[in-house]
């Protein structure tokens, strides 16, 4: 049996187990349902089956609320399945065949716990994806968005991060303060100390909420009441703007003043996606002030 080799789990027999009203087929989809929860992330259990050319296929978990389409202000949605040990051939296929039948990416954790941090493999949607590729859950520093990010060690590193950095508006705001190019605030900067800082899988929110899928007991009743005083503490750590640890903090506002007093430094450039989704965000009725906008309707006038 053909297995992805990284990060591999022994097979783990699954315990039916009851959780805010749902019968999940095993502890741990209960422990993400939990984490998923925490953080205040929608989820769908087993939300339908699909006919795929590999037969009929029901995920685990859709996420619809994950995964910003680039250039808009709406969600794609992803799939997100549970195996107990990593996943054979057979199981790859199937979730590569329900990508492209939902155009949805497909992610794939195994194992019972996060005792060893959160490893899973997506299916990408990238014009050459029938590939599994290295991932994690990540929570953006500006703006405490949630999402899937690719691993600086997979094969196609420009794809790193892409999605949750480049079209935020808080770090729009923040490279605008220091009149720097937006572009190193995200992971495809060299700059030695940047990927460190931004890639993090660990923030005050993340870690209570993988503290709370450990150790929930789903036996015993107090279990609930607990969950819920972390719920709690997560939604105002939101509230305060409170998304990634003091150290992160501090050195973004280091580097971007390194930024800012370099001479050598490419200035402050707006990429076009940023007015655009904030532009979509207030609703406004004017036309939209991004160049793209700008260029179609010059081209529709014929000017």
């Amino acid at each position: 049996m053909k297995t992805i080799e990284q990060g591999y789990a022994p097979a783990i027999a699954a315990i039916e187990t009851y959780y805010a009203g749902i019968k999940f087929r095993s502890r741990a989809e209960a422990r993400w349902a939990v984490f998923f929860d925490t953080l205040g992330i929608p989820y769908q259990y087993e939300p339908e089956k699909y006919a795929l050319d590999s037969g009929r296929y029901i995920p685990d978990f859709f996420l619809p609320k994950m995964e910003l389409d680039p250039g808009t202000d709406s969600y794609r949605g992803v799939f997100f399945e549970v195996k107990g040990a990593a996943p054979d051939s057979d199981a790859i296929a199937k979730a590569i065949d329900l990508h492209e039948t939902t155009n949805c990416e497909v992610y794939i954790f195994w194992g019972s716990n996060f005792r060893d941090g959160v490893q899973c493999w997506n299916i990408p949607s990238w014009p050459n994806g029938k590939r599994t590729t290295p991932a994690w859950i990540e929570e953006c520093p500006f703006c405490g968005e949630i999402a899937f990010c690719y691993s600086p060690g997979a094969e196609d590193a420009s794809y790193t991060l892409s999605d949750v950095h480049r079209t935020c508006l808080k770090q729009y705001e923040f490279a605008k303060r220091f009149n720097i190019l937006d572009y190193f605030l995200d992971c495809f900067s060299s700059f030695e100390g940047m990927p460190k800082l931004l890639r993090q899988p660990s923030s005050p929110r993340l870690d209570l909420a993988y503290e709370a899928a450990r150790s929930a007991r789903f036996e015993s009743p107090e279990h609930l009441g607990e969950l819920k005083g972390i719920s709690l503490a997560c939604a105002r750590l939101k509230d305060m703007g409170v998304f990634c640890h003091p150290e992160v903090s501090l050195g973004l506002e280091t580097i971007g003043r390194l930024f800012s007093e370099n001479p050598s430094c490419p200035r402050y450039d707006e990429p076009w996606q940023v007015p655009h989704i904030a532009h979509l965000r207030s609703k406004a009725k004017d036309p939209c002030a991004c160049y793209r906008c700008k260029s179609k309707a010059r081209r529709a006038s014929g000017g």
